[in-house]
């Protein structure tokens, strides 16, 4: 039974510690990634819209294409944001988990 309860203990320690490194690694992805579409590929997080046409009581209006730049901007701006938190998101909560079960699984390697 002890034989039993050790190694169900041992898979879970090993799951948990894999799973943490998972989660780290994609956070880390993610963040080399938006590092590169910032500095590098400059051009990946482009697009391009025809022009807008916004509909108003009293007919149709052109929308100015600073108005629509701006807007792009913004938008760009808002993924990165997202892009960002999400990324640490995911390396502060993949870090500590892989860290806390690889240091039991040392621990219990060293007491035996």
């Amino acid at each position: 039974m002890a034989l039993q309860s050790t190694f169900i203990r041992t898979l879970y320690l090993y799951i948990f510690a894999s799973v943490g490194l998972i989660i780290l690694v994609i956070g880390s992805v993610q963040m080399i990634d938006l590092g590169f579409r910032s500095f590098v590929f400059t051009d990946a997080d482009s697009y391009y819209a025809y022009p807008m046409r916004l509909e108003t009581p009293d007919g149709e209006k052109d929308i100015d294409q600073q108005q629509l730049e701006e807007y792009q901007q913004k938008e760009q701006t808002a993924r990165t944001h997202r892009e960002l938190s999400q990324s640490l998101a995911f390396i502060l909560v993949g870090l500590p988990l892989f860290w806390f079960h690889v240091r039991i699984i040392r621990l219990g390697k060293e007491e035996a």
